[in-house]
């Protein structure tokens, strides 16, 4: 979450280098930036087993499992396409771009907002009055062209929102059921191999326009099934961790971990051979590489947790506690400084622009930690 902030920040400095930035779309390169939004998928993935099993051990049923998860992702895809129209603004004067952000962010918060121990009563009216604020919206929003508010690309938190539905219901239908996550795995794979643009401009699988495959995977949302496949990645990785190696020596764990990080960038070393290594296109190469460095962060991670070295998190601990929060915050901030003049974009660059990103996320972390001490903080 801390590098979602920091690499999406990046675009207010100048000078960057560019292993630090997002590939162009052919460019056949993976920054640090194109590393990011699939690790977050991967950490989302992982998370599932643990989300859904501990609904059961609340007594929670199925039905109630499956409405939560549609709810949780649906808020997802609606938070995305508001997000992703964001440049547009609302046509309501000056600064109607930045009054768009400030009041999506208000709405957004009277809708999500986790009130604790508030009464049911203002509960209910609060939500109930941010949710009418996000139909004004969509109401009032116009394109420059005169067009209403559109779905376009979902937005990232829109493509997280369908990755987890799909990832979340397969899990609850098979639980720790592995061989069935791994052809989910596989599935969602092969469509990546057979759907993705190959270096030569075309997928392997060409079956022209209007066929019903292309249909099915339009209408589930699957896309060429790659953040899915990064996804399920994670909820693999969790089963295998917290079931089948849970006994293992801790030597075992780690050589475990990174024998499965090495398989998967072997098979990403492969596949570059007929695709380039994209994110804007979502090749291949692009997913296996992440999934494997991702295996890796966490290998890495639970020798850290393993010897005691957990300290260095507590200062970013609201961007994994309030992940949501802090992903919503920047976007207040920009409407925020866009209306008062108070933005210092495009004022540094080289390593004082980096500095200056650093700022900006320990800026993000210490709003979002100080809106949870006042019980102000998202939860689908």
């Amino acid at each position: 979450m801390c590098l979602m902030i920091f690499v999406n920040h990046l675009w207010t400095i100048h000078g960057v280098p560019h292993w630090m930035e997002h590939a162009e779309t052919m460019e056949d390169f993976m920054g640090l930036a194109d590393f990011v939004y699939p690790s977050f998928l991967f950490a989302m993935g992982m998370s599932i087993p643990y989300a859904i099993e501990n609904r059961f051990r609340k007594g929670k049923d199925g039905a109630s499992t499956l409405l939560h998860i549609l709810k949780r992702g649906f808020s997802l895809v609606l938070m995305g396409v508001f997000m992703v129209n964001e440049g547009e603004g609302l046509n309501i004067g000056p600064h109607s771009e930045e009054l768009y952000l400030l009041i999506m962010v208000a709405g957004f918060f009277l809708l999500l907002n986790d009130y604790g121990g508030a009464r049911p009563w203002l509960r209910k009216t609060l939500r109930v009055l941010g949710a009418a604020v996000l139909i004004w919206m969509v109401v009032r929003f116009r394109t420059g062209d005169g067009r209403i508010m559109q779905a376009r690309w979902w937005g990232i938190l829109g493509l997280i929102g369908w990755a987890y539905m799909a990832c979340a219901v397969i899990y609850l239908i098979a639980r720790d059921n592995l061989k069935v996550h791994f052809t989910a795995w596989a599935f969602f794979i092969l469509l990546c191999l057979f759907f993705t643009e190959t270096r030569g401009g075309e997928p392997i699988l060409d079956l022209g326009r209007g066929n019903f495959i292309d249909s099915l995977r339009n209408t589930l949302h699957f896309g060429n099934g790659s953040d899915q496949a990064l996804a399920m990645g994670g909820v693999i990785l969790s089963i295998v961790s917290a079931k089948h190696s849970s006994g293992w020596k801790s030597w075992r764990r780690v050589l475990a971990g990174f024998c499965a990080a090495a398989v998967l960038a072997g098979l990403g070393a492969l596949s570059h051979h007929w695709f380039i290594v994209s994110k804007n296109i979502a090749t291949l190469p692009w997913v296996l590489w992440s999934s494997a460095a991702s295996v890796t962060l966490y290998t890495l991670l639970e020798i850290l947790v393993r010897h005691g070295i957990t300290g260095w998190a507590k200062p970013i601990a609201p961007a994994g506690t309030a992940t949501l929060t802090a992903y919503i915050v920047p976007e207040f901030l920009a409407g925020f400084c866009g209306i008062t003049g108070l933005n210092l974009w495009d004022r540094f660059s080289g390593l004082a622009g980096i500095l200056y990103c650093i700022g900006f996320v320990a800026l993000v972390l210490a709003v979002t930690w100080a809106l949870g001490r006042i019980h102000v903080k998202l939860k689908l």
